[in-house]
């Protein structure tokens, strides 16, 4: 009886473990591509209001990133470089340039962000932005950012 216990109670935590890491799945690449844009408006946000809370959270631990400048970035240099270029506001434009790709566990969103400075001056950035689910919650792994 005792081993029948152990087995049932195996079983059930590697179902929890298998359901926490598709949580995040969605039904359709629509729904999928709604939840990063709105991801994507956040991060455009967290970076006009310097909210080092929400790149903290939202990099995974591994993360990498290479800036429009050629440089690598580890999280905590992308968390550092991304608050301290504090513009006064980011947008996503060019839509019909925006490349997304999803499957299961796995997604990217490439798009153009316009972010002025607070001088005025304008900056045009592709990013490129890979995201996994890690422990059951969509993370971003890689990036990339290039001028445009």
């Amino acid at each position: 009886m005792h081993l029948i216990k152990i087995s049932v109670l195996i079983i059930v935590l590697l179902t929890l473990v298998e359901l926490k890491a598709y949580a995040q799945t969605f039904e359709n690449i629509e729904k999928a591509k709604s939840y990063f844009y709105s991801l994507n408006d956040r991060f455009n946000t967290a970076m006009s209001t310097q909210d080092s809370a929400f790149f903290n959270n939202i990099f995974s631990d591994g993360f990498i990133n290479e800036t429009p400048y050629g440089n690598l970035n580890t999280k905590a240099e992308e968390v550092r470089g991304l608050v301290g270029l504090a513009p006064t506001n980011v947008t996503r434009v060019a839509p019909q340039f925006d490349i997304f790709e999803y499957s299961c566990g796995v997604a990217t969103l490439s798009i153009v962000k316009k972010l002025t400075m607070k001088d005025s001056t304008i900056l045009y950035v592709r990013r490129t932005i890979v995201h996994k689910v890690i422990d059951g919650e969509w993370k971003i792994v890689s990036g990339q950012g290039t001028v445009v």
